[in-house]
């Protein structure tokens, strides 16, 4: 079963060891046109407790930005939202959607797709105006083009 949570501090050590040393997934399922890994494990760790503290004080709707997936109380992953679309012609401030499984045996399990249609009824609950795009996600690859149209079937 595939729960959608907040973060814990515990998380921080996963953050750590997927953006400093198990990188494969990265630029590629979030973000692609994003590559900005911090290859210093200590500066990694300071920036992940500092975006952990500041959660600490928001109240719980302000929270709900982004979730880690857990899947039967493993943490695979996390989905989140964000404004920064200017690429896309955001003219109609609808959100985007980021979704990361680094680790490749979790993926093409449907996890994914099943805790990106959780955060969008989420979202959907506050009231956010939360759709697929056709161009939210710029495949870099065959592999990757595949699973965006098999997750908008699946939505």
């Amino acid at each position: 079963m595939v729960v959608l949570r907040d973060m814990k501090e515990a998380d921080i050590d996963g953050y750590v060891k997927w953006f400093t040393f198990e990188t494969e997934w990265a630029g590629k399922w979030d973000a692609p046109w994003e590559n900005k890994l911090n290859f210093n494990v200590g500066d990694e760790r300071k920036s992940w407790e500092e975006r952990f503290d500041s959660t600490k004080g928001l109240e719980e709707a302000d929270r709900k930005w982004k979730f880690e997936i857990e899947v039967e109380g493993k943490r695979i992953g996390w989905v989140n939202s964000y404004y920064d679309l200017e690429d896309f012609g955001n003219s109609n401030h609808i959100i985007a959607i980021g979704i990361d499984i680094p680790e490749a045996e979790d993926r093409n399990k449907g996890y994914g797709s099943k805790a990106l249609s959780l955060f969008i009824d989420c979202l959907h609950s506050k009231g956010e105006k939360a759709k697929l795009h056709p161009n939210m996600v710029r495949e870099s690859s065959h592999d990757q083009s595949h699973r965006k149209t098999r997750i908008q079937s699946k939505l």
